[in-house]
């Protein structure tokens, strides 16, 4: 997939995907080496209940949070660009 073959909507969706992923990355590297502890947690499911820890979000951020975040949106473009009709 070239980028000068790419249509704007998919541009636009790659553009805020990579900042999007920009700010995970970093969550990611600001939640290491934070006590192990917390990362049984996954965030935002992580406060509220009675046997929930309610630390701050980098605290709690580790990489199921990650893989998540950033691959769930990447998931879901793959399966539209494979499905969509072609022009």
């Amino acid at each position: 997939m070239k980028l000068k073959s790419m249509n704007k909507e998919t541009k636009t969706f790659l553009a805020v995907y990579i900042g999007w992923t920009f700010l995970h990355l970093i969550l990611l590297f600001l939640g290491m080496g934070e006590c192990e502890a917390s990362q049984k947690f996954f965030f935002p499911f992580s406060c509220g209940g009675k046997y929930s820890y309610c630390g701050t979000l980098i605290s709690i951020y580790d990489f199921s949070e990650f893989l998540v975040y950033v691959g769930t949106p990447a998931v879901i473009f793959i399966i539209y660009y494979l499905t969509k009709e072609k022009d």
